[in-house]
């Protein structure tokens, strides 16, 4: 829903400008919340004959989709707020426009001995995305700030997509693993437990309030 009002407002605004149809290129990330979204916002525009048309471009990774927006392949791409303001401090004239505040999570078997940030010491740690997850950073920080711990050189790291560590996991390759939402939720169906999500990670930081995570992204510029 929230995809299809910005888009719908974009719109808007682009047609105080121009009269043809405004050709969007939007970056989507296979198996992420947008790839959801994109049948029923397909829908969407077709019922109402708005005057725009969407030009998908399919990401396998969240780095491709940042890498595509800043060599102007696509116009906009959703993504984390983290990355977004870094690349701000680097002269990039980005814009975030909030989206959600879903976060992903640390997933574990039911009776896994991991019952904490702590115990992951020693682990192997499947992340989803780069080193520059936005999940990873935020739990690294945590990590630090409450057992002095340096995650990163704690754990063996496994990165790979959302999908094959959900497989992994389940195939006990992997201790835990840190995954996005609905791939976290997927598991907690089938029994696995969360040690920590998102929103947890903000609290422990100190941080009571909603936080959008994910933003659409685009250049001040574009348009």
């Amino acid at each position: 829903m929230k995809l299809k009002l910005f888009l719908f407002a974009l719109c808007l605004s682009c047609n105080s400008v121009a009269a043809d149809k405004t050709l969007i290129r939007l970056g989507v990330q296979a198996g992420g919340t947008v790839a959801w979204e994109l049948p029923e916002l397909q829908a969407f525009i077709n019922a109402n004959a708005l005057d725009f048309q969407l030009d998908i471009h399919p990401l396998n990774t969240a780095q491709e989709g940042k890498k595509a927006l800043q060599n102007g392949l696509v116009d906009m791409i959703v993504t984390d707020w983290i990355w977004v303001s870094s690349a701000r401090e680097q002269g990039a004239d980005f814009t975030f426009y909030p989206y959600s505040d879903k976060s992903g999570a640390l997933v574990v078997a039911a009776d896994s001995p991991i019952k904490s940030i702590a115990d992951l010491a020693g682990k192997r740690l499947g992340i989803a995305g780069s080193a520059l997850d936005k999940n990873w950073l935020l739990l690294q920080t945590l990590a630090k700030q409450q057992h002095d711990m340096d995650l990163d050189a704690a754990v063996n790291k496994v990165f790979a997509a959302p999908a094959e560590l959900n497989q992994q996991l389940q195939q006990g390759q992997v201790d835990a693993i840190l995954n996005y939402w609905h791939y976290a939720a997927q598991l907690e169906s089938e029994g696995y437990r969360t040690v920590v999500d998102g929103p947890g990670i903000l609290n422990a930081l100190g941080i009571n309030v909603a936080v959008a995570n994910l933003g659409f992204v685009f250049k001040q510029s574009w348009g």
